[in-house]
């Protein structure tokens, strides 16, 4: 029987960590689309800013981690991607719908992690922090 393929302890967060950076792109420019009337500016700055610190978190734990039994005595880091197309979100209930399903998907995933050491608990809190408050402050403008 062939042996089974086992994905080394840091996928999960090397994965988390790029989609989350990957996510932060559309957030970040949706201040140049959003009238500063609506409040929504301020909340996709700081929904962008939590983003990026939970991306540094998870990279933290990842570079903490083995990258795997094909490269031993060394640890997995973070590779970082460049979105070609950051542009925004056209304004209005598509995009914060989007928004509001993403980071609860990353909330879901980060807290699947576990509680295997602190950055795991810190990520599994900032996102779902950002979650709660894209929920909360989408539907407030919806």
């Amino acid at each position: 029987m062939p042996e089974k393929h086992q994905a080394p302890p840091a996928a999960s967060p090397v994965f988390l960590a790029a989609v989350t950076s990957i996510s932060v792109a559309p957030m970040a420019t949706r201040p140049d689309v959003v009238p500063t009337t609506t409040g929504e500016k301020g909340l996709a700055v700081s929904l962008a800013l939590e983003l990026m610190r939970a991306v540094t978190v998870l990279g933290e734990r990842a570079a903490r981690l083995p990258a795997g039994p094909s490269h031993p005595g060394r640890n997995a880091g973070m590779s970082f991607t460049t979105v070609r197309d950051s542009s925004p979100f056209p304004p209005g209930i598509a995009a914060r719908r989007f928004f509001t399903e993403r980071f609860a998907e990353i909330a879901a995933a980060v807290a699947a992690l576990g509680a295997s050491d602190a950055r795991a608990v810190a990520a599994a809190g900032m996102t779902a922090t950002v979650a709660q408050r894209a929920t909360a402050g989408f539907a407030a403008r919806s």
